[in-house]
């Protein structure tokens, strides 16, 4: 689960996603970790951490330290992953948080928002017996990509940590310790239930493409200079 230093409210913006402008409310600066090395064959390339997650050709969610070789969504088409390199360099890194969807392009790059929720909610389904987890959403299918996240991680974890499974379906699963179980389930709900995902964690230098909500400016900004304007601003704020 990421650590976050520093959160800024976000009200002017929109990020570019693969089918329209989607609003951020919320960047947060993290504390350090390892930048990876993403390279791609259209000459598009990446700095983020290694468990941030890609889509892939079929648009199922990648983790960027298993994606040597898969074809990835871009702005210009699909496109291979060349290299993926472990820098041992760890900086800060920043995470955004969107209103209402789950992809964004990052340098040209499609990616998706992970959920600090959905680590939790794997957390408890793994160390609890007898449980019964819902994940609700406006629309069904975007609580079935949240339960898609928590199989991503559950394979990713190492087989000792991994209990067995009864059940492994697209709406629900069921995660079986010794003669009980833990299931996970989606449902649709209200609007209001659940809002907000948190973005992975990006290098600074990751180029977002921006509209401004009132004017419709459109402007390319790197995701370090964006957050920096933010805190300047909060600084602004507190200073009056």
């Amino acid at each position: 689960m990421k650590k976050f230093t520093q959160t800024y409210n976000i009200n002017d913006y929109e990020v570019l996603a693969d089918n329209d402008f989607i609003p951020i409310s919320k960047i947060m600066q993290t504390i350090p970790y390892e930048i990876y090395n993403v390279t791609l064959s259209n000459g598009l390339s990446l700095r983020c951490a290694d468990t941030h997650i890609l889509i892939n050709n079929e648009y199922e969610e990648v983790y960027v330290k298993d994606s040597v070789g898969a074809t990835i969504k871009t702005v210009y088409g699909d496109a291979e992953v060349y290299t993926v390199t472990a820098t041992g360099e760890p900086v800060n890194m920043y995470d955004m948080e969107l209103e209402s969807y789950h992809m964004y392009y990052t340098n040209g790059i499609l990616s998706h928002n992970t959920t600090v929720v959905a680590a939790y909610l794997l957390h408890m389904a793994i160390f609890n017996k007898d449980y019964s987890i819902a994940i609700l959403a406006n629309k069904k299918p975007q609580a079935e990509e949240i339960l898609g996240r928590i199989k991503l991680m559950y394979r990713s974890l190492p087989w000792w940590l991994q209990p067995g499974v009864k059940r492994w379906n697209v709406r629900d699963i069921l995660i079986t310790l010794g003669d009980s179980g833990t299931s996970v389930f989606t449902e649709s709900t209200a609007g209001s239930s659940i809002r907000g995902k948190t973005v992975n964690c990006l290098g600074g230098d990751a180029i977002l493409q921006l509209q401004h909500k009132d004017t419709g400016e459109v402007f390319n900004i790197n995701i370090e200079r964006l957050y920096e304007i933010l805190n300047d601003k909060e600084k602004l704020y507190t200073d009056d």
